[in-house]
């Protein structure tokens, strides 16, 4: 099933994946940076959590971050664009901290967080050039 397919399928069964999304918050810790990081084991090996939704037509597996965004947003990515962590935390369920955009631009937010101490004090500094922003979080911090 192609991604915009799926995406609308999903869609068409909302309130099973706001009951998912629910299930998922609810087993979830909040950290100080405003991550709700799923405390399920990643099933994928780059980090993502993956969850089941039980439909009429069968068992549907998604990425539970996609669930997240779909509960919170109608925009939904067109081809060639992914739903981005802004975080870098791939087990994050906040939809707030995610955002569509392309798979160029995501990937290039791979290692975006270039940190530096002031010389005058020990502060630290995040520079980001990405439009959204990445948001600090205890895998940039």
């Amino acid at each position: 099933m192609a991604a915009k397919e799926a995406y609308t399928y999903l869609s068409a069964h909302r309130s099973e994946l706001e009951k998912l999304y629910q299930n998922e918050v609810r087993h979830s810790l909040t950290d100080q940076y405003g991550c709700i990081e799923s405390q399920k084991q990643p099933t994928k090996k780059n980090g993502y959590v993956q969850a089941s939704i039980q439909i009429s037509d069968g068992q549907v597996k998604v990425l539970a971050h996609i669930v997240a965004w779909m509960t919170q947003s109608d925009q939904m990515p067109s081809k060639g664009e992914d739903i981005s962590h802004l975080c870098h935390n791939s087990k994050c369920l906040n939809p707030n901290h995610m955002t569509i955009e392309s798979k160029k631009a995501n990937n290039l937010r791979k290692g975006c967080q270039v940190k530096f101490k002031c010389p005058c004090c020990e502060h630290e500094a995040v520079v980001c050039r990405h439009n959204p922003k990445c948001i600090l979080s205890k895998n940039t911090a």
